[in-house]
């Protein structure tokens, strides 16, 4: 992958896996992030991105997308968008359990995959930016089978409006909103903590 005439190592491309696959606490075997740093860990141990956000950006880009992982995501799924999918939840798949902890924070790979420099702020001042699940209970899982809300808690924010809340930095409220749900992402708990800590 090439941004601004340089090389940039990448786990992007991924291809469709066929038969049972295990889902672990530390993501999908063979999975591979390039920096773990920033990618990858049990907060954000697999990627979701809603195949009917592709429509939106196929009309920015005047392009076709790839039919899947065209955001490098581990499941693309019918529906699951982010003002329906909220902070906390408990999803099940196959004999997996796994919970939304995040939304996935676009990072400098989206533009260079698709020669859009302001694509990473377009993906998050739209709210269109997937989402990351930790893995409570690992399970064997195959492509086209359905998702069930096992649980939600009350009154948690949707991942539409934690991108809200991330985008516009004046609203203290809503960080408080999002900090005092169980389930969040260490990353974002630290990050909102920072945040509100600057403006006292």
């Amino acid at each position: 992958m090439l941004l601004e005439s340089r090389i940039i190592q990448t786990g992007w491309y991924k291809s469709p896996l066929v038969g049972s696959v295990r889902i672990t606490p530390s993501g999908i075997p063979g999975d591979t992030q390039v920096n773990t740093k920033t990618h990858g860990g049990p907060d954000r141990a697999v990627c979701f991105y809603a195949k009917d956000n592709y429509v939106y950006w196929e009309g920015i880009l005047g392009r076709a997308l790839p039919t899947t992982a065209a955001f490098g995501e581990n499941f693309t799924v019918a529906g699951l968008l982010e003002p329906d999918v909220c902070v906390g939840d408990v999803l099940a798949i196959g004999n997996a359990l796994l919970q939304v902890t995040q939304p996935r924070n676009p990072c400098h790979k989206i533009p260079a995959r698709y020669s859009r420099p302001q694509m990473a702020i377009e993906m998050l001042s739209s709210g269109r930016t997937g989402f990351f699940c930790r893995v409570l209970s690992e399970g064997d899982v195959e492509a086209g089978e359905s998702f069930y809300l096992e649980h939600r808690t009350l009154g948690a924010p949707s991942i539409a409006e934690v991108n809200r809340v991330i985008f516009d930095r004046s609203d203290v409220g809503g960080a408080q909103r999002v900090l005092a749900i169980e389930g969040i992402a260490d990353a974002l708990v630290a990050r909102l903590a920072a945040r509100l800590s600057l403006l006292r």
